[in-house]
């Protein structure tokens, strides 16, 4: 990422890009892990397109720029228990929506009409919400010292400030070696279970009660949410950090 006032490559990838890379770890494995237990989602395919969706993102662009974990149809189907078709179902209506807004220029027209205090506002309190949730999961651990303890989570914030201005050394890189090292010490046979093979099954969509359900539950929600935080949030943060390739309203609702 390039914040100065030179032009940025066209593409690179360095030890900056790679701790980056980890930035939606904390919100997207959390839920995907909840919808899974929750409502059997199939993490394979799950893991398999978000990959290769940040993989398209990243070409296209040439910047940092995230794919977003559609954070409210996550929360409502861990919440409600919603079924694999109808979260699908939700996340169709919220991709078709967002592309119609793309089609017909309407989204130019939002990104001009909200100000910028409300896209920084909530910049803002989405980051005081994975704060806060943060906090919560480590203070709910019983434990002071072990692998997964308050202990654990002192010493992790306490590298994260350490390391947050170092130029050489990427905290988010240094976290998630902890968090291996800590995974693997846990659970010792860990890497004897895995198992490698293709088993996905394409949920079944002709039923019209998920799709009431995707839409009145998961899509109408998250639309506003997409909108604000996916699509003009996002624009407003690449012109900030990148100001000679900023992502345009119109090409990140497409995308």
């Amino acid at each position: 990422m390039n914040i100065s006032g030179t032009a940025p490559p066209s593409f690179c990838f360095d030890r900056r890009e790679a701790a980056g890379a980890l930035g939606d770890l904390g919100t997207f494995i959390p839920l995907l892990v909840g919808m899974v237990n929750r409502c059997g989602l199939q993490i394979g395919p799950a893991l398999f397109f978000a990959g290769l969706m940040n993989l398209a993102s990243g070409l296209a662009f040439r910047i940092p720029i995230p794919v977003q974990p559609m954070k409210a149809i996550a929360t409502v189907s861990i919440a409600e228990g919603l079924t694999e078709s109808q979260i699908l179902t939700a996340g169709l209506i919220t991709g078709a929506v967002v592309l119609l807004l793309a089609l017909t220029g309407l989204i130019d027209q939002l990104n001009t009409a909200v100000p910028r205090s409300v896209v920084r506002g909530l910049q803002l309190a989405l980051g005081l919400k994975l704060l806060s949730g943060g906090i919560g999961q480590v203070a709910g651990t019983d434990l002071w010292i072990g692998w997964d303890s308050i202990g654990m989570g002192i010493l992790c914030t306490a590298l994260v400030l350490l390391l947050y201005f170092s130029p050489r050394v990427p905290g988010a890189l240094v976290i998630f070696a902890v968090g291996l090292v800590a995974l693997l010490a846990d659970n010792p046979d860990l890497l004897h279970r895995i198992r490698f093979g293709i088993a996905w099954t394409l949920p079944d969509l002709s039923r019209m009660q998920d799709w009431r359900v995707g839409l009145w539950r998961g899509a109408v929600p998250q639309i506003p949410l997409t909108t604000l935080n996916s699509v003009i949030a996002v624009c407003a943060l690449s012109a900030d950090l990148c100001p000679h390739r900023p992502a345009a309203p119109r090409k990140v609702a497409l995308s």
